[in-house]
């Protein structure tokens, strides 16, 4: 399916989406709690890989990133596999991280796809008016746990509800950051989140002044 929804994990502010899965919230919710409620707290981990050559099992320098299993899905499920350098960040994780973000900018939508491989989380980073025109932007992070892919931050016109919007999202984005999946990854992801707060902010002050004038 083209939503490619994991479940019914998804969480969306006011008004369903097109293909009117998950849940559809009205009360203000942090990061955490949206994550929570849209029940994507489950861990994907890194674990090590044996080879069983004629019958000697044999140790791997490679690992497996496995998610665990889920209610409706009850079995491990393996993303993909890495090398012993690649740094998983949890969901709930990542949600502690924008959680001081929802003062400004409350949650808009979450979900889970692809059976939790990827994730998306948006907040409502508001509406700027140019010469009488409304540009809506939300600020935005996804993460897919393949071994290749980077976690991306970005500030973008599209809301986020499913694979398709997710897409459309990235290609729209109007300022973005990739991070790698190294051991660094919490710690760049807090600067860069809060680097492009300060640039929202600085942005919507610029626009105010040449709205002014």
């Amino acid at each position: 399916m083209a939503h490619e929804i994991f479940g019914d994990r998804a969480l969306v502010k006011r008004e369903p989406a097109w293909h009117r899965i998950g849940q559809v919230f009205n009360e203000p919710l942090t990061a955490v709690e949206a994550v929570t409620k849209a029940d994507m707290t489950y861990r994907v981990e890194s674990s090590p890989i044996v080879v069983n050559f004629r019958g000697d099992i044999l140790p791997a320098t490679d690992r497996a990133l496995v998610r665990e299993p889920t209610h409706d899905d009850p079995e491990p499920r393996i993303f993909a596999i890495v090398s012993d350098r690649y740094n998983v960040i949890q969901n709930i994780d990542i949600a502690n991280l924008l959680d001081p973000l929802t003062k400004d900018w409350p949650v808009e939508s979450c979900g889970a796809l692809q059976h939790g491989k990827t994730m998306f989380l948006s907040l409502d980073a508001g509406e700027a008016e140019v010469a009488g025109e409304g540009i809506k932007q939300y600020f935005a992070v996804t993460d897919t746990k393949d071994g290749k892919s980077s976690l991306r931050i970005m500030f973008t016109p599209v809301r986020t509800v499913c694979m398709n919007t997710l897409i459309a999202g990235i290609s729209e984005a109007t300022l973005s950051v990739k991070l790698v999946h190294r051991s660094s990854l919490p710690d760049e992801m807090q600067f860069y989140t809060q680097l492009m707060l300060n640039m929202r902010k600085a942005q919507a002050s610029v626009i105010s002044k040449f709205e002014e004038m």
